[in-house]
């Protein structure tokens, strides 16, 4: 599909995302101006590379923070930390940048259930941080962080790296795929981690 045959934005972008699509990507002129900023600073790796390197990142710190029943309360709480760090600077590159893709290119659909699988995964996260303040119920905060783990990673793998991710991955073109690799890091870097 060519920059002239795109359909606008605004034919099938919600209302409560053109907030963000006016922030990150349309108002940036997604498909037009910033390739050549895309094209400038080429950067070294492709922006669904990145999101497969970071799944994996928060896979194993998930893996570190279930790793013992019996770990002490204040170390849990530092590797919860990192979970929900990493959780939040992903979570917000992929929903500013990623997923109004999504949306330009047709994918409006799968746009929207990948947002409600996110909301869903906040929740727990929330839940999973109220618990671990409170601590004296270990058993339900292992039980929570096991069903974080299991729908962060569902998400993640299944939906996002084997069905949604190449679709959006192929339908854009070299330019707008530079763009994405430019844009998903720099906001990712937004979300800077609270000083302990």
């Amino acid at each position: 599909m060519s920059a002239r045959t795109r359909p606008d934005a605004h034919a099938f972008v919600p209302a409560r995302r053109l907030l963000l699509l006016g922030g990150g990507l349309a108002g940036a002129g997604f498909w037009g101006g910033q390739r050549a900023l895309a094209q400038a600073a080429a950067p070294t790796r492709d922006w669904f590379a990145l999101i497969r390197q970071q799944h994996q990142q928060i896979s194993h710190a998930f893996d570190v923070l279930l790793a013992r029943d019996d770990q002490p309360w204040e170390q849990r709480s530092t590797q919860l930390r990192t979970v929900s760090q990493l959780l939040n600077a992903h979570q917000e590159a992929e929903e500013n940048v990623v997923y109004p893709a999504l949306t330009r290119v047709g994918l409006a659909s799968q746009a929207d259930h990948l947002y409600k699988e996110e909301a869903d995964i906040k929740v727990l996260r929330a839940q999973l941080v109220l618990l671990a303040s409170n601590k004296g119920a270990p058993r339900e905060w292992t039980d929570v962080a096991h069903q974080l783990q299991k729908a962060v990673l569902e998400h993640a793998l299944k939906d996002e790296e084997k069905d949604v991710l190449p679709q959006l991955h192929d339908k854009l073109d070299a330019g707008q795929n530079r763009f994405l690799s430019v844009m998903y890091p720099r906001e990712f870097a937004t979300v800077v981690p609270p000083r302990s």
